[in-house]
């Protein structure tokens, strides 16, 4: 994906103008293909972001690392983007999500589960955002409208495969609440757990029967 160069990029607090948004999407659709090149420029002050896929891979790749140096057992967390391999003490590792709302140590959590050589990814709105006027402004904007996402507070995805958790988790965070399920039907993705913006705390049929949910926190199946 492509986002401002970091030479340029500011931060906000406010959203930009419609007009802005349109001069910015309209020199992107405007740029050539990337033909393979080191460099890609599609509009000026914009460059490659692989937060959306990257992280996943990354932390994929590290535990393959970790076990060929005789590391067999081991986490990796990338900041909301964890995978586990092998056990903890001949148990299995158990990994929490948080609530996206809670901002006091230590963290609300929502659910908890036991993670078995898979990877744990979630996208939120609660780590890079501004609020303006009642509304939270997130950095996950969608392709077509350049507009901060929104609908879902965060959205986790659980996946032997953590590239295809990370970049399917965030596609299906912009496919947002009317077509994130025909998105992750089609992706191949079953185990979903998602805190919407009203509040709600939504879960596949697939990852309920292993979550365990806080005591606090209900939970509604998703047919």
């Amino acid at each position: 994906m492509a986002c401002l160069n970091h030479d340029v990029a500011r931060l906000r607090d406010s959203p930009p103008t419609v007009a802005e948004i349109r001069q910015l999407l309209d020199a992107m659709a405007a740029a050539p293909d990337l033909d393979g090149a080191r460099s890609y420029g599609p509009a000026p002050d914009v460059a490659w972001d692989f937060g959306g896929i990257g992280k996943g891979y990354i932390v994929d790749k590290a535990l393959d690392i970790l076990c060929q140096h005789g590391f067999g057992d081991a986490v990796v967390d990338a900041g909301g983007n964890l995978a586990a391999r092998g056990s903890h003490h001949m148990r299995p590792w158990r990994v929490a999500i948080r609530d996206p709302r809670s901002s006091h140590e230590p963290r609300r959590l929502l659910a908890s589960l036991q993670v078995f050589d898979e990877a744990v990814i979630t996208h939120g709105d609660d780590q890079r955002y501004f609020e303006f006027d009642g509304r939270r402004y997130s950095h996950i904007l969608h392709p077509r409208t350049g507009v901060s996402v929104q609908g879902f507070r965060s959205l986790t995805v659980v996946h032997a495969d953590a590239t295809l958790a990370d970049g399917g988790g965030a596609a299906l965070y912009v496919a947002g609440p009317d077509s994130w399920r025909a998105l992750a039907r089609k992706l191949g993705i079953e185990q979903v757990l998602i805190a919407s913006d009203d509040g709600s705390i939504k879960v596949t049929a697939a990852l309920a029967q292993r979550l365990v949910p806080e005591p606090d926190v209900e939970v509604e199946l998703i047919d």
